[in-house]
């Protein structure tokens, strides 16, 4: 639901959305780095990368984190 919400441009209520998952389960890398995604898609640099540092440390495979990094 979260990343349909940000495909539409609903930023604030998608990070509502990932905030809540990250409270529940702070080791849901997906959460973390689609939490990124929204901050990025905002100008939010900085936060965006502390998301995908996040992300990339709880899933190092999952090539979407280090190469948002690599982006931001």
């Amino acid at each position: 639901l979260a990343t349909a919400l940000m495909d539409r441009g609903a930023y604030e209520r998608a990070e509502g959305l990932l905030a809540e998952a990250v409270r529940v389960n702070p080791r849901y890398s997906d959460a973390h780095y689609n939490r990124g995604r929204a901050a990025e898609l905002q100008g939010r640099n900085d936060e965006a990368l502390a998301h995908y540092r996040t992300a990339a440390e709880l899933a190092p495979s999952d090539p979407d984190a280090w190469v948002s990094q690599a982006s931001v």
